[in-house]
């Protein structure tokens, strides 16, 4: 089992699990981190540990970051060797590669 985790500076990621729901209904293994302005970059890692808890400790996850070299990908990189959850981290992706994603994945949680 793995689970999906948006991440995005201000509410895109949640705008982006919207559009998801709209067109593929309610998905368990799926959320949004983001980093709103007046918080810490530190302040991520912690709202990706808490939906990684609320995706149920899946054992692998995918993360779908807006920026490379950004504060969400900055802080996760380092943990790659120290969290087994930490499976993917794809940057820059457009709305469309997040979409084609789901549709692969229709049908399973």
């Amino acid at each position: 089992m793995f689970g999906i985790i948006v991440g995005t500076h201000g509410q895109f990621a949640p705008g982006i699990l919207q559009s998801c729901e709209m067109i593929f209904g309610k998905r368990d293994k799926l959320r949004a981190v983001t980093l709103m302005p007046g918080e810490s970059p530190d302040d991520v890692i912690d709202k990706y540990e808490q939906a990684i808890k609320e995706l149920g400790n899946p054992d692998k996850v995918l993360f779908f970051n807006d920026l490379m070299g950004g504060v969400h990908t900055t802080r996760l990189l380092p943990l790659q060797f120290l969290r087994s959850w930490l499976s993917s981290v794809i940057n820059q992706s457009a709305r469309a590669l997040r979409l084609q994603f789901l549709l692969l994945r229709r049908g399973k949680s």
